[in-house]
């Protein structure tokens, strides 16, 4: 499924299943709203979801159509924030690969601004996982006064002047990168602290991560960790432990820990590790890797 079917209109031929999941998914995500903040749709794309809890405040993007597909099961990223640790949340929500690059959404920013909305939590997170989520996140930071951000593999941009070297995403080039919001680094520069996990070795990631520069800017090098990096974000703990590491002595020691605690309790990053030492005839450490039973 590409995009979520538009609540107006009939769906084309065959879709009548998609269609009746994004409805089922869009009830829900409304009753959630009503219950415990508000739902807003925003255009034909995007909706934001905000729940009110606490005083802080966890800012998350994800893919609607991602969540329709598993129906009333379909919660956005960062839900558990507000049900397990108190923190408030508002997720945005894409109806396909739009890079969160639309004017609809960014009127509805706009307003939360001129209301005072993010002023008025003591603490604001913004966490963006994967090139997309990543790009995003720091992106519209810019809303917030001094917020903290959580990036994994961001984008800084796709508009060809920025980043010349980017060969992926080659649709997504056809969006407008060159207005508001458009160069992320620049746009959270006034962060009062940026988090940037990325694999060094995955070379479109570091040309990337190179850009996002400055004392506020922290960046967490996890070798051989792509394309696991927003898998192990959501591992056992999710998004709460890496927003409480935040509260840390060293945030940057516990960040890094926590990824690679979820890394040795992943098969799938021990196969590729030991694979990996085994192509470069380190025969202990692929033994080691490949005989180690993670902890359930």
């Amino acid at each position: 499924m590409n995009e979520l079917i538009p609540s107006t209109g009939q769906p084309r031929p065959g879709e009548g299943q998609t269609a009746n999941a994004a409805q089922v998914w869009r009830a829900k995500m409304a009753q959630l709203g009503k219950d415990y903040g508000s739902f807003t749709q925003l255009g034909r794309k995007h909706f934001a979801l905000f729940v009110e809890s606490g005083m802080d405040l966890v800012v998350t993007f994800d893919n609607a159509a991602r969540l329709a597909a598993m129906g009333t099961k379909g919660l956005p990223l960062g839900t558990e924030l507000a049900q397990q640790h108190g923190f408030s949340t508002l997720t945005f929500m894409s109806a396909g690969q739009t890079w969160f690059r639309d004017s609809d959404l960014f009127a509805y920013i706009d307003r939360l601004v001129d209301e005072g909305f993010f002023d008025s939590f003591k603490r604001v997170v913004f966490c963006g996982l994967g090139p997309v989520g990543g790009y995003a996140a720091a992106a519209l930071s810019i809303a917030a006064p001094q917020p903290e951000l959580i990036l994994t593999s961001p984008v800084a941009s796709l508009a060809p002047k920025d980043a010349p070297f980017e060969t992926r995403f080659s649709r997504a080039k056809r969006l407008d990168f060159s207005t508001r919001f458009g160069f992320a680094p620049e746009m959270s520069a006034h962060a009062k602290a940026l988090y940037l996990i990325f694999d060094p070795a995955t070379t479109m990631s570091a040309a990337h991560a190179a850009l996002y520069r400055g004392a506020h800017v922290t960046k967490i090098s996890l070798p051989r960790h792509s394309p696991l990096i927003e898998r192990l974000a959501m591992a056992d703990g999710g998004l709460g432990d890496l927003v409480l590491a935040l509260e840390a002595d060293n945030p940057t020691a516990r960040l890094r820990q926590i990824f690679r605690d979820r890394a040795r309790a992943d098969e799938t990053y021990l196969v590729n590790l030991a694979a990996q030492a085994k192509a470069r005839n380190h025969p202990k450490l692929a033994a080691r890797a490949a005989g180690y039973t993670p902890t359930r």
